[in-house]
């Protein structure tokens, strides 16, 4: 059972912002950006009680990038995350008979983790408000960035993004960030940069540094980290 999703989990009408419970997979080494999917091996303990108890609750999961430094923090149960992260549902795509999982989460929106708890059973759960992109570009201008955009990938020669870029190509209706944060999330960039980006409070400045990037004037290695809404 999951929660119902909008069809575009980016789109302007779905922007409202909202506040849910979610199950928070903190991970060292992913950051998972809305409308892209992921696919996650499920196989400590605490997390199979975990996809087992949303399974029966039909609640979201949030995935949230650990800290640097998580590793030394006193704290093991609950090591510091990144307050900004992706939230959506999940599907199995196979259970094994001693309790482990894969599964394949499809991101709705970004959210910022306002509370947690521990459950009793030993995962994190969590309170989060959502914090949609702001989307300050009319949507006529939008098209056209979009098809600027995706004349500018094919210069990019990775062939997981060519392929996305072509199928993007096809999706008119596909709205503006979903498309940078696919764009992205198919592209080999470090998890700093791809939390960098997931920060990022408005359409306008996520195209220009996503669009700069492609052009090859960034580097995720170099580009300098900054407060963002």
């Amino acid at each position: 059972m999951k929660t119902p999703m909008s069809p575009d989990p980016l789109a302007p009408d779905g922007n409202a912002v909202m506040e849910r419970s979610v199950y928070l997979l903190p991970l060292p080494d992913t950051v998972w950006l809305p409308g892209t999917e992921l696919q996650l091996y499920i196989f400590e303990p605490r997390y199979r009680a975990m996809i087992a108890d949303a399974l029966e609750s039909g609640d979201a999961v949030a995935v949230s990038l650990l800290k640097a430094g998580w590793e030394d923090d006193p704290n093991r149960q609950q090591p510091p995350v990144h307050e900004l992260c992706t939230w959506g549902n999940f599907e199995v795509v196979e259970r094994f008979a001693d309790g482990r999982y894969v599964i394949a989460l499809t991101g709705e929106q970004r959210g910022r983790l306002i509370g947690e708890l521990l459950s009793p059973r030993g995962y994190r759960q969590a309170r989060l408000r959502s914090v949609p992109v702001a989307q300050d570009l009319p949507a006529e201008f939008q098209q056209k960035l979009r098809h600027k955009l995706l004349h500018k990938v094919h210069r990019f020669l990775t062939e997981d993004v060519l392929s996305l870029s072509n199928t993007l190509r096809y999706e008119q209706e596909a709205n503006l960030a979903r498309i940078l944060y696919m764009l992205v999330g198919a592209g080999r960039f470090d998890n700093e940069y791809k939390q960098f980006l997931l920060e990022i409070g408005s359409l306008s400045q996520l195209y220009k540094e996503v669009y700069f990037l492609f052009r090859g004037l960034r580097h995720p290695k170099i580009n300098p980290r900054k407060k963002l809404d």
